[in-house]
């Protein structure tokens, strides 16, 4: 059953918390492993104009697939999206620790790693850019008009502060021994925690149903007129 549609948008302090930690997460990991990458690169024996490619498969898909999810999240809800993004940051936290711990051990050559480490990468770019539109949305059809720009504003400071804290972070999870993998599994830990967290604490909006009502006649009607969704950028 449906949670009842409130009369006024309230964003209720304890999931704000939440979708902070979530955008504040994401990005801490995201720029992190950028910090750490080079040295990766440079311990494996990976050029370094290779590495920023695999800067830019992540960015590039990030990009393409957000109006994708953003869609999506009007269908099935923004709390799904929200576990699918952090999930998708996660498995790649982990496939990428593994694949620099392989090549660590020269468990396969320099340009092997770098492939599995540009598909590691990807489930970032593509399943991780899920969570960015639900939160978004969470706050904003949570939030009335006249605090709708300081809810968003809010929530995009937590994704600045995730992005200024992942750099120091990143060489406190570095293992001994000299393993470089170490942060890659913290991120991965830190997104598990926020998976369950989201999974237990956080309810999912009470608009879902209406939005999802209202998505599904809006589709409907551009199929019946012959017409085809695309892209803001493309629009004239």
């Amino acid at each position: 059953m449906a949670a009842p549609i409130p009369a006024e948008p309230k964003l209720p302090k304890r999931a704000f918390a939440i979708i902070f930690g979530v955008s504040m997460a994401t990005a801490l990991g995201n720029t992190g492993l950028m910090s750490v990458l080079p040295v990766i690169g440079r311990t494996l024996a990976i050029p370094d104009y290779l590495i920023s490619g695999i800067f830019s498969i992540s960015a590039i898909l990030w990009a393409f697939s957000s109006p994708f999810w953003a869609r999506t999240s009007d269908r099935h809800g923004r709390k799904p999206l929200m576990m699918l993004g952090l999930s998708g940051f996660m498995v790649s936290m982990i496939v990428c620790g593994a694949i620099v711990t392989a090549g660590m051990r020269q468990m396969a050559a320099p340009m092997v790693i770098f492939g599995m480490l540009l598909l590691g990468r990807a489930l970032f770019g593509f399943f991780g850019a899920s969570s960015n539109p639900a939160t978004q949305a969470y706050v904003a059809e949570h939030s009335s008009r006249e605090v709708r720009t300081r809810s968003m504003a809010n929530l995009a400071g937590a994704f600045g502060l995730g992005t200024v804290i992942g750099p120091f972070v990143a060489p406190l999870f570095i293992l001994p021994k000299d393993n470089i993998a170490g942060p890659l599994f913290g991120f991965a830990a830190i997104a598990a925690v926020m998976l369950v967290v989201v999974w237990r604490f956080l309810p999912e909006s009470p608009f879902v149903e209406e939005t999802r009502r209202q998505t599904l006649a809006a589709e409907a009607e551009v199929a019946a007129s012959g017409q085809k969704l695309k892209p803001m950028w493309l629009d004239s």
